[in-house]
């Protein structure tokens, strides 16, 4: 008699989130060794269908998600195993540990990002819910959620599938070539281009002492000052918008924008980060997951926190490898350089290989009890 294989169940609900999950997902189909379906909500949804997967939407077309109706869920389609991201405000994935939990079902979260730790496994009385396992990028990371009051024995320091993918892809992603992405943004091809990388910081209720519009005010004003002083060299700005930043606050923004002759505004949303790195000479962002894309690929990058009153978010920053802006002036000076052709010097930013394999090992692990 042929065994039936156990199922597993992929969710992600934030497009970073998603990214991390795709890789693991995909492994799991490859291998056959396991049943493996697809679920997301929201703007996962998007990356999915860019990627051409299969999957099942929650809470969107679908259905609505709560705890009795995920625990009937699990067991009636006889679940062996949970596998989500880490979003932030988003509750389902915490909802779905619950559930699983409550039947006896072991859970796995893969987080994406070094930041917002508490703020991805809290529940609706701000107290911290936890899967069987967390899967993080590094040592850094554990050490970071263990000092924010996570139990050291449900974190497994894994690497990050989705920074992985990026440097599999990276030689693939040449070649689009910065023509072809300048083209594609409708930008003069003989452009210097600054993209800016927004953050969805004033929908999240994070209280870094700036939002992603009050950045976007500075590197507009401090980007128009110095394309003022080289009106011989044309220069666009790309502001790439997050998928959770209203599309028509930016519009508004940049309609208000005195541009002049020699600089080009343009808007962007619904764009691969492949395709917006390719046609940038210079990303700047806060702490945003592009920034450590750029850094990967070697693209000279700056992340701008002016009026920053904690801890630095940027993890790159808090590793000693890039420095981050926190005055206007540095901003400017910056900026002045790139606009004569100063080369931005780092320290390498290097990512663990063999990620994906690691977290199929846990995923056998959890399957094998």
């Amino acid at each position: 008699m042929k065994a039936i294989k156990k199922k597993i169940l992929f969710f992600s609900r934030e497009s970073g989130s998603a990214n991390c999950v795709i890789p693991i997902y995909r492994k799991i189909k490859q291998q056959g060794q396991y049943r493996a379906d697809l679920f997301g909500k929201d703007y996962a949804l998007d990356i999915y269908r860019r990627e051409k997967l299969n999957y099942f939407a929650i809470g969107n077309d679908s259905y609505e998600i709560n705890l009795d109706f995920a625990a009937q869920f699990l067991a009636g389609k006889e679940y062996g195993l949970v596998v989500t991201g880490a979003a932030g405000t988003d509750l389902t994935e915490r909802i779905l540990w619950q559930a699983a939990k409550k039947i006896g079902i072991k859970t796995i979260a893969v987080l994406d990002h070094w930041l917002n730790y508490r703020m991805r496994f809290e529940g609706a009385k701000s107290t911290l819910i936890f899967p069987d396992a967390i899967c993080v990028m590094d040592k850094r990371a554990r050490h970071e959620m263990i000092r924010a009051g996570f139990p050291a024995k449900r974190i497994e320091v894994t690497g990050q599938p989705y920074l992985e993918t990026v440097l599999a892809q990276d030689k693939k992603n040449a070649a689009i070539s910065r023509a072809k992405a300048l083209k594609k943004f409708n930008a003069n091809k003989k452009s210097r281009v600054v993209t800016f990388v927004s953050q969805p910081i004033r929908e999240d209720k994070l209280d870094t002492g700036y939002t992603q519009f009050t950045i976007l005010d500075e590197v507009t004003r401090a980007f128009l000052e110095v394309a003022s002083k080289y009106s011989s060299k044309i220069f666009c700005f790309l502001i790439k918008i997050h998928p959770r930043d209203d599309a028509s606050i930016f519009s508004q923004i940049v309609s208000a924008i005195h541009v002049p002759s020699n600089m080009q505004v343009v808007l962007v949303r619904d764009a691969p980060p492949e395709w917006v790195i390719a046609a940038s000479d210079l990303v700047i962002g806060m702490s945003s997951m592009l920034l450590l894309e750029a850094a990967l690929v070697k693209k000279p990058y700056l992340s701008v926190q002016i009026g920053l009153k904690d801890e630095d978010p940027f993890v790159l920053s808090r590793m000693n490898i890039s420095k981050t802006i926190l005055f206007s002036r540095e901003l400017i000076a910056a900026l002045e350089g790139f606009a004569n052709g100063k080369k931005m010097h780092y320290k390498e930013f290097v990512v663990a290989r063999g990620s994906i394999d690691k977290i199929v090992k846990i995923i056998d692990k959890c399957l094998s009890k």
